[in-house]
C-alpha cells in the first residue's frame, strides 16, 4: 500500500503544485490519477519514487517512509512507464528491457528469459523483436516495449504517466485491452496518470479526481460516475455518465438463453415460436449464422436460408455492454450473439436487457 500524508508540494510562496493530499492507494489495483492541465497530478506521480521531493508531508510504502530508502534503490524498485517512452535508441529491445536487471546483477540466464517472457506477455513476439532497434517499431510497439521494461525486474509498484498518450486512437484502445490483461494476470500496484476519462473508467480500480493540487473525489469508478461529490466532478466525467457507466459492466453477466436451431436438423426442430429468427449452430455447438423464422419457407433446408455472421461481429464475455450497445445502433439490430474463444455460442444480449440495466442503476 502506498500512504500519502499531508503531502504537499510548492515551487515558490505563490506556486502550490499539491496540496495537502492524504490517500490511500491499495496494493495489488490500479489507481488513476485524473483532471484538467496543471491540477498536479503528474507531480503527485513523480514523488513516488522521488523525482520530485514533497515540500510537506509523508509518503509511505507498506509502512516505510520513502525517505529511508536508498533513492537508486528506490528506484530501480518501481517500475516507470512515460508517454514518449524514452527506450534508449542505440540499444535494442532486449537490452532495453534488460537494463534494470543488469543493474540489479541479475544472472545472464535470469535476464535472457524474463525478456522472451516478457516479450510475450506484452504480444510481442520474442524471436522477431528482441533484436530490433527502437527506430524500427511502430508507437504502439514502442509503447509496449516500455511495459515491458517497467516490468522487468517484478517491481511491486509501477508508475505511469500518461503512457498511452502519444499513439493513435485505434493503437490506443488496443493497448488498452492489452495493458488490463496484463494487469489482471500480474496483480501490480499501478498508479497511473492520465487526462482521458474513458481510459481511466477502462483500467481503473479507484479513480482520483483532482483540481488544482487537490483529490475532490477517490472512489470506485461506479460511485464518481454515479454519485460526484459536486459540480466540478460531475462535468468533468461528462454528461454521458450513464453509457461510461456500461463500459464497467460485461457482457457476462447478462447472457440469455435462447433457443437455437441446428443446421444439421429440419424445421421440426423449431416447432411453434413467436420468435422472428434465431441464431443457428453446428453440431460443434458452434455459431455460424442466424434463420429468418418468420419469412423463411419450411420447405426449404435450413442451410439454405442461413445468414452467416462473421467472427467478428460475435461478441465474447469479456466484451463491455457498452462495446455491445455500440455494435447495435451500428448494425440496427436488437440482439448480438455471445461466444466463448472456440465459437461456442454462449446465447445473446439484448437490447432489451440493456434497457433493463440502465434502469436498475437509476433505481
Amino acid at each position: 500500500m502506498i500512504s500519502f500524508a499531508g503531502i504537499t508540494k510548492r515551487y515558490d510562496d505563490s506556486t502550490v503544485a499539491v496540496d495537502g493530499i492524504s490517500i490511500e492507494i491499495p496494493s495489488n489495483q490500479l489507481t488513476v490519477l485524473i483532471g484538467p492541465s496543471g491540477c498536479g497530478k503528474t507531480t503527485t506521480l513523480k514523488m513516488i519514487n522521488r523525482i520530485v521531493e514533497p515540500t510537506a508531508g509523508q509518503i509511505l510504502i507498506d509502512g516505510q517512509d520513502i525517505r529511508d530508502f536508498d533513492i537508486k534503490d528506490l528506484r530501480r524498485s518501481i517500475g516507470y512507464v512515460i508517454q514518449n517512452v524514452g527506450l534508449f535508441p542505440h540499444m535494442t529491445v532486449k537490452d532495453n528491457i534488460a537494463t534494470v536487471p543488469r543493474l540489479l546483477k541479475w544472472e545472464r540466464s535470469r535476464i535472457e528469459e524474463r525478456v522472451m517472457y516478457l516479450l510475450g506477455l506484452v504480444g510481442l513476439e520474442p524471436e522477431s523483436y528482441a533484436r530490433k532497434l527502437p527506430k524500427e517499431l511502430s508507437g504502439g510497439e514502442a509503447q509496449r516495449v516500455g511495459v515491458a521494461r517497467a516490468l522487468a525486474a517484478d517491481p511491486p509498484i509501477i508508475l505511469m504517466d500518461e503512457p498511452f498518450g502519444a499513439v493513435d486512437p485505434l493503437t490506443r484502445v488496443k493497448l488498452q485491452d492489452e495493458f488490463a490483461r496484463v494487469q489482471r494476470e500480474l496483480h501490480k500496484t499501478i498508479v497511473f496518470v492520465t487526462h482521458d476519462i474513458d481510459e481511466a473508467i477502462r483500467l481503473a480500480d479507484r479513480i482520483a479526481v483532482m483540481r488544482s493540487g487537490r483529490i475532490l473525489q477517490y472512489d470506485i469508478p461506479e460511485n464518481i460516475l454515479s454519485f460526484p461529490v459536486e459540480k466540478f466532478v460531475h462535468d468533468f466525467m461528462g454528461s454521458d455518465r450513464a453509457l461510461k457507466r456500461l463500459s464497467r459492466v460485461y457482457v457476462a453477466d447478462y447472457i440469455e438463453d435462447v433457443k437455437v436451431v441446428s443446421i444439421s436438423q429440419g424445421w421440426n426442430q423449431v416447432g411453434e415460436t413467436k420468435e422472428e429468427f434465431m441464431w443457428a449452430i453446428d453440431k460443434d455447438e458452434k455459431l455460424i449464422g442466424w434463420v429468418d423464422v418468420f419469412h423463411s419457407s419450411r420447405e426449404a433446408s435450413i442451410e439454405s436460408t442461413l445468414t452467416e455472421v462473421a467472427r467478428e461481429e460475435i461478441l465474447q464475455p469479456d466484451s463491455t455492454v457498452k462495446e455491445a450497445l455500440s455494435r447495435m445502433l451500428e448494425s440496427g439490430t436488437v440482439a448480438l450473439p455471445v461466444a466463448d474463444s472456440t465459437g461456442k455460442f454462449l446465447g445473446q444480449i439484448s437490447l432489451s436487457k440493456i434497457q433493463e440495466l440502465t434502469r436498475s442503476d437509476k433505481e
